[in-house]
């Protein structure tokens, strides 16, 4: 079943893709501009919005003209975009812009997580769906988990690389043992040392959100390869055999 492959493709991308969202903005918010995780949390509900409002309109344009295989190309188109612009953060970039480049990135997500599920549904067997449904959120999950994994060892990779650029001799070295013990510890650093660091993380985000771009345009070519198949009468009752 082509659309079962492509769309599970498709899941599995888009969880690598939503993590490197999910997990390390509110890093970067913690991180370089010291807040608490309840704040950063919060501040996670302007793409908690366009993933709601997304989803809302593309479910109810589907189900009114029946076509589903557009949404998870824009999304994914979208999603590319606002990982581009984290690329682009700063040391004092406007909440407001950020909440903005969030809401970008929760379009995306919400115009993408749900047509695969749907897709499956629609293209296979009454009695196979459960498996096609548990088998596409599956691939998301382990998509996730992976995503995570990955895009966490690149940050630290390039944290490594961008701290020994700013430092002079050992003090890299030391910087990055003394950090070990937890994000406390940047706030007992010299200021102009302090700086440094924040600007070296700040890099680092730089790096990893767009090497999170690839995984993202990857998905769209995946998207493009999606048949669209009529949707079922989803009032027609399933008779026992």
């Amino acid at each position: 079943n082509d659309i079962m492959t492509v769309a599970t493709l498709l899941s599995f991308l888009s969880g690598v893709a939503m993590f490197a969202s999910l997990l390390y903005i509110p890093l970067y918010q913690q991180v370089v501009r010291g807040l608490s995780p309840t704040k950063s949390g919060l501040l996670m509900l302007p793409m908690v919005a366009g993933m709601f409002l997304a989803s809302l309109i593309s479910g109810k344009l589907i189900t009114k003209t029946g076509k589903y295989r557009r949404f998870p190309i824009i999304g994914t188109l979208l999603l590319a975009t606002g990982l581009w612009l984290f690329s682009h953060l700063g040391l004092t970039t406007s909440y407001v812009i950020i909440s903005m480049w969030m809401f970008v990135i929760g379009a995306g997500l919400g115009q993408l997580f749900q047509v695969p599920t749907l897709a499956v549904q629609n293209a296979t067997a009454r009695e196979n769906m459960g498996t096609a449904t548990s088998t596409v959120t599956f691939f998301r999950s382990i998509g996730g988990a992976l995503g995570g994994a990955v895009f966490g060892s690149i940050l630290i990779s390039r944290l490594t690389h961008h701290l020994h650029e700013a430092l002079p001799g050992d003090t890299a070295a030391k910087v990055t043992g003394g950090l070990s013990g937890g994000l406390e510890q940047l706030k007992h650093l010299p200021a102009g040392l302090r700086d440094n660091v924040l600007t070296a993380y700040v890099q680092s985000f730089h790096d990893m959100f767009l090497l999170a771009i690839p995984f993202a345009l990857l998905a769209f070519l995946v998207a493009l390869r999606l048949r669209e198949a009529p949707l079922r009468d989803t009032h027609e009752p399933h008779l026992p055999e």
